[in-house]
C-alpha cells in the first residue's frame, strides 16, 4: 500500500477496536466490536483477504516475531499461526 491514495482495507459492521500491521507479510489485521477479525494482505498485483467470526468481541490483537497471532476476546485468548491462514483473492 503506497502512493498516498486512500485505500479501504477492511469492512466491519461495527467500529474497529484493534489493528496489527505485520510488515514481513504486508498484512493488516483488524478486529472489531462486530466480533470479526479481518486479515488483508496486499502484494504488487493482488489483494488477499480472510475473515474470522468469533462469539465475543475482539479486545486486543498481537502478532509476535514468529508469526503467531494472539487475540484477547471478552473472556478468553485465542492463538493462530499466520502461515496457516487460507487466503481468498479479492476482486
Amino acid at each position: 500500500m503506497s502512493g498516498g491514495q486512500p485505500v479501504t482495507v477492511a469492512m466491519h459492521d461495527a467500529p474497529v477496536k484493534e489493528l496489527a500491521w505485520v510488515p514481513e507479510m504486508n498484512l493488516l489485521v483488524t478486529g472489531s466490536w462486530d466480533k470479526t477479525l479481518s486479515w488483508t494482505r496486499h502484494s504488487r498485483n493482488q489483494s488477499l483477504s480472510q475473515w474470522s467470526q468469533y462469539t465475543q468481541h475482539v479486545c486486543s490483537i498481537n502478532v509476535d516475531s514468529q508469526g503467531l497471532l494472539q487475540l484477547l476476546l471478552n473472556e478468553h485468548v485465542s492463538t493462530q499461526e499466520l502461515a496457516a491462514v487460507k487466503w481468498v483473492r479479492l476482486p
